[in-house]
């Protein structure tokens, strides 16, 4: 499949080459500056569904768990090529199997803890690997126990983040990384929370919006009991692509991706997840309001 894919790659055109084109009217121009971690003249609204296929010591069956990710990217504008771009994320979780004891399980919903990172950075244009966008920033994330009580860390968290990607027209490559630890004291919860989250994504872009890749995300748990509880470790393939449909006048950014967890917690993690995706691109309102 990845050699047919380069195969491809190699025969079709760069995908938005034309510099005179926008977000707002090639479909090209808008999957490729989408997926830019700092945004740009635009808001987008990501939702993803994650359907999750769980096992492990714990059970003799696989479990399942599905969740609502809904994830607003908006950026800011400093001047030159600095943006300043916040990205609040709400997970909502339906039917989820959770562990109650050996091999016995609860099916529960609920909201589970909000993210909400704040980054400074720039998006620098170069004319290497066939032009694109470098991107660096950094800044912080904090987690907060907004979840249900199956769903939460219990604490309030905080930590540094910090993205570097390139975004050119022939391919996306980059990391996303996010780092939480605990802060003050819960006497509900004594235990203390440092947990990693890093995103690694990987696209080639091809005309007519369409892109092909993944952005499977790395956690890492280091206050979990068993060294082998500690990390999950996906890799992903996925087919994104972004169009306008009828009189719409945003594009709208559509995917699906599967992934396989290379390693993943030995008493209960997660074996395999399938991700929808669907993303409206739409004017940047908010950043419009701070530029002025």
């Amino acid at each position: 499949m990845l050699l047919v894919v380069l195969s491809l790659y190699v025969l079709v055109p760069v995908a938005g080459a034309d510099e005179e084109a926008d977000v707002f009217s090639d479909p090209d121009v808008a999957a490729r500056k989408s997926s830019n971690p700092l945004g740009g003249d635009f808001m987008i609204l990501l939702n993803q569904w994650n359907f999750d296929f769980l096992e492990g010591d714990l059970s003799t069956d696989t479990r399942h768990a599905v969740t609502h990710v809904f994830q607003p990217v908006i950026p800011i504008s400093l001047g030159g090529d600095w943006i300043w771009v916040n990205r609040p994320t709400l997970p909502i979780i339906y039917d989820a199997d959770v562990p109650v004891g050996p091999n016995q399980f609860d099916s529960e919903s609920g909201i589970g803890d909000m993210v909400l990172f704040s980054l400074v950075g720039v998006s620098s244009e170069t004319d290497v690997w066939g032009g694109g966008d470098v991107v660096l920033a950094s800044g912080l994330t904090a987690q907060l126990p907004t979840g249900r009580k199956e769903f939460t860390s219990g604490k309030w968290s905080v930590g540094p983040a910090a993205v570097a990607a390139f975004i050119g027209k022939k391919f996306i490559v980059g990391a996303l990384g996010q780092q939480w630890n605990s802060i003050g004291e819960n006497r509900r919860n004594s235990d203390t929370f440092n947990f990693t989250n890093i995103q690694y994504f990987y696209f080639l872009n091809f005309p007519g919006g369409w892109q092909v890749g993944g952005a499977p995300q790395i956690e890492i748990d280091w206050e979990a009991g068993r060294s082998s509880d500690k990390v999950a470790f996906p890799i992903g393939l996925g087919v994104q692509k972004t169009q306008f449909f009828g009189n719409l006048p945003m594009p709208i950014k559509l995917g699906v991706e599967f992934q396989y967890y290379a390693v993943t917690p030995e008493t209960y993690g997660k074996e395999w997840r399938i991700q929808f995706t669907f993303a409206p691109i739409i004017p940047n309102v908010i950043g419009g309001m701070f530029s002025k």
